[in-house]
């Protein structure tokens, strides 16, 4: 029996038209080194009638008893993935059928490596051709790996990982991270090598659908929806991510040192463009992030802030705009993400 190399794992969700297509594009490689892990997180469409219907026995179809979470079934998918690596696509995107073989190639001759980035290409109309590069390089596992690439990386296509590395019970504790896959890189980069490489893996489909975030709200106990680049998620993120710092860098000092001023700078940023797109998400998120503890002790946060400040005022001037952007965020905060 031939040992399974690659499991390409696909958790999808109500887009039974789209992960059909996507399939059968993906199962023309020929090769019995891999398999497909399809976790259906209880599709309420014909998901598993359209899936059935396609006659490949590399195809693995498991369908979840209730709604998991994305965060969730991409740890069941992981669970069920028998490959000794681990490919992540998600249910739009197609594999670049050219690169496949090489990847497998890689992976047998390479078993030290135990993430590998590619870059992803984008099929859809009217954007760039490569949505994501990484270069092409090796980092070491440890220091070198996490103060390069932890948290680069938001897209879950293209991403590889040694399945070995892979800790379910620790992953569960960031069950609503936002970016599970992060977690589990962050496993990965501490126990070996991360090889970037500027091969395109994947394609971003022609059509795109568009991702969200489903926050409870704990005053009404209502779910509503609230999308990824929105003031609101984008601060819940932060906390996440520091709690995965502060974890996986406890005995690495500088490591932490690092990881946490990158974020400060990035939250500076951010907080001196949201108050020059809407000054009524900046006055609402500010108070949240002063919460945390690693922005609030922080010298570098406060002697960063306002250099970005000024940074951003400079660049409104520089793009001559003028007091419309800060009223339409007044009159109209709720629209912010669709100005990002």
């Amino acid at each position: 029996m031939t040992e399974l190399v690659l499991s390409i794992c696909i958790p999808t969700y109500n887009r039974a038209k789209r992960i059909s297509e996507t399939l059968n594009h993906n199962i023309q490689i020929e090769s019995d080194e891999i398999e497909f892990v399809i976790s259906d997180n209880c599709s309420q469409d014909d998901t598993e009638a359209r899936i059935k219907k396609i006659k490949d026995p590399r195809i693995k179809y498991f369908r979840n008893e209730r709604n998991l979470g994305f965060d969730k079934n991409l740890l069941k998918c992981c669970e069920r993935a028998n490959g000794m690596y681990l490919l992540f696509l998600s249910d739009e995107d197609i594999l670049n059928l050219e690169t496949l073989p090489w990847i497998i190639e890689y992976i047998k001759n390479n078993v030290n490596i135990t993430q590998i980035l590619g870059s992803i290409g984008d099929l859809r109309p009217r954007k760039r051709k490569i949505y994501y590069n990484p270069g092409d390089q090796i980092y070491k596992s440890g220091h070198n790996a996490l103060v390069n690439i932890l948290f680069k990386n938001g897209y879950i296509s293209g991403l590889i990982l040694r399945n070995d590395t892979i800790d379910i019970t620790h992953a569960k504790k960031y069950v609503g991270i936002d970016y599970m896959h992060q977690v589990l890189m962050a496993q990965a980069m501490l126990k070996g090598d991360t090889f970037c490489t500027s091969k395109v893996f994947c394609y971003i489909g022609k059509v795109q659908y568009k991702s969200h975030v489903v926050k409870l709200e704990k005053s009404s106990k209502v779910k509503r929806i609230i999308y990824f680049n929105h003031p609101l998620s984008r601060t819940s993120l932060l906390k996440c991510r520091f709690k995965l710092i502060n974890d996986i860098t406890k005995n690495m000092y500088k490591t932490r040192r690092v990881l946490l001023n990158k974020e400060r700078m990035i939250v500076s940023r951010y907080l001196s463009s949201v108050f020059f797109m809407t000054p009524y998400w900046f006055f609402k998120i500010f108070p949240q992030i002063l919460k945390i503890k690693e922005y609030s002790t922080s010298i570098v946060f406060w002697a960063n802030f306002p250099f970005q400040f000024i940074d951003e005022f400079i660049k409104l001037i520089k793009k001559k705009k003028n007091l419309i952007s800060l009223i339409q965020g007044i009159i109209a905060p709720n629209s912010f993400y669709d100005r990002m």
